[in-house]
């Protein structure tokens, strides 16, 4: 939709709005990216190049950046919602770590489903489960519909969250905690969305 976009004869700023809109999924492939090789650059820190940090500079101040930006954005939203300044930043305090580690979590899930929309290829639309409970009695376990079979993406979840895992013990190894917090996001993030996935899979 991009070529249509700007093919219009709508404003530039509004063809620079619908862009962002357009592109916006595709954070998830670079937060995936980020976050695949944060492991092995680790690594190579310490390994190859004897702790020297500047060639981490402009990644991590991107990094850095980045949260910060986010944070802004979302403690606005969130004073915006609850009405007043004091409890929105209550409620940002709250969620908002806990929103980038979910957030993070997906970006496997949500990257490979950006990737298909760059390649044009059509998927089913699957919508959200509807049971038809009208009574505390009525069960949804054995609704015809339900699905117990596991995706492979889940199981690629599972495993991003071992390697996260993998990454904290190097940076006990190594006694660098510089990445400590991201990597521990990630694999909190990878764990608990392959976990709920295992979980609605088997119940």
């Amino acid at each position: 939709m991009l070529g249509r976009l700007w093919a219009s004869d709508a404003s530039l700023i509004r063809k620079f709005h619908g862009t962002l809109h357009l592109l916006s999924s595709s954070v998830f492939i670079f937060v995936f990216i980020m976050g695949l090789t944060s492991v092995p650059l680790l690594y190579i820190k310490h390994q190859m190049l004897g702790g020297n940090i500047h060639f981490l500079i402009l990644p991590v101040a991107g990094l850095v950046a980045s949260f910060v930006i986010l944070g802004f954005m979302y403690a606005i939203t969130f004073t915006h919602r609850e009405g007043g300044v004091k409890a929105g930043l209550k409620r940002f305090s709250r969620f908002y770590i806990p929103f980038l580690s979910f957030s993070m979590g997906l970006a496997l899930h949500n990257t490979l489903a950006v990737i298909q929309g760059y390649r044009g290829k059509k998927t089913p639309f699957i919508r959200t489960p509807k049971f038809n409970l009208m009574q505390k009695t009525d069960r949804w376990e054995n609704v015809r519909y339900k699905t117990r079979k596991v995706k492979p993406e889940v199981w690629g979840e599972f495993l991003m969250a071992g390697y996260f895992c993998m990454g904290i013990g190097m940076s006990f190894y190594f006694n660098d905690y510089g990445v400590m917090p991201f990597l521990v996001m990630q694999a909190a993030g990878f764990a608990a969305i392959s976990i709920f996935s295992f979980r609605h899979a088997v119940r």
